[in-house]
């Protein structure tokens, strides 16, 4: 991951790997709260060449807010005085997903063919972003059951910190494996109705379960979805308090990184 070149202007910090924030996230000093809120870089699994977005970390709530396109645009719209931003991007803007996330949510009152255009144009844009999946398996119809389920499953296989993936998505899959249906896929086929429910998080799974969904994507190759649900695997455990050994899921996510993710690394 290369640095903006504005960086210099907003004072990194430098930050150990922990369940939150997750990895490819960069916070910064300039207009942090004093109360443990900051703004920070994050740069998207298997997309660390790509430009990061900017984000505030809300601490207490253990999320990622996208505030921003850039840095550049960050600096452009923040005010010193009062320490805010003054502007956000535009919901034209086709470039950023959270724009055209916030533009399908309106156009899916009256218009659902273009509303599904641009979920999945945020989709593609962004897609950690759980809500714009969770759209599309909203908005396709039942009889279309392979789209569907893929739409649930990637509302679960995103990014928890910017929005946890909802519930309907997690018990449709476990409907559909009981109505008898099949699906190549570690979420589908190892989602379970477990009685170790999770009050916090709402999903009928326990953090066993995510470790092992975790566990077979990495034996398919598909190491941006391990490194997925490695991350969610610890976010789950930690806030659901789950039992969990951190150093054992530090030193595997260390070795993700540098083994399939090099670039993962600042510079």
């Amino acid at each position: 991951m290369n640095y903006p070149s504005e960086i210099n202007q907003v004072t990194p910090i430098n930050g150990e790997i922990s369940f939150f924030p997750p990895s490819g996230t960069t916070l910064f000093e300039m207009g942090n709260d004093g109360a443990g809120n900051y703004y920070g870089l994050y740069w998207q699994i298997g997309r660390e060449d790509q430009e990061p977005i900017v984000v505030w970390m809300n601490h207490e709530e253990f999320t990622l807010e996208p505030v921003q396109t850039n840095l550049n645009e960050f600096l452009n719209n923040y005010d010193n005085e009062s320490s805010e931003l003054t502007s956000y991007p535009s919901l034209k803007d086709e470039q950023y997903f959270l724009s055209c996330f916030q533009r399908g949510k309106v156009k899916s009152r009256k218009d659902k063919n273009e509303a599904v255009r641009l979920f999945k144009l945020a989709s593609d844009l962004f897609p950690e972003f759980s809500d714009s999946w969770f759209w599309l398996f909203k908005l396709t119809e039942e009889e279309n059951i392979e789209h569907k389920i893929n739409y649930a499953i990637r509302t679960i296989c995103s990014n928890w910190t910017f929005g946890l993936p909802n519930k309907q998505a997690v018990d449709f899959i476990v409907q559909s494996r009981t109505n008898g249906i099949t699906y190549d896929d570690p979420i589908f086929n190892i989602i379970s109705s477990s009685s170790n429910t999770s009050e916090l998080l709402n999903l009928k799974v326990d953090a066993v379960e995510f470790y092992e969904i975790a566990t077979q994507y990495k034996l398919k190759g598909d190491f941006v979805n391990y490194l997925l649900m490695l991350q969610n695997y610890s976010y789950f455990s930690n806030l659901s308090r789950s039992e969990f050994d951190s150093e054992r899921w530090k030193n595997e996510l260390t070795e993700a990184i540098e083994r399939h993710f090099p670039n993962r690394k600042y510079s």
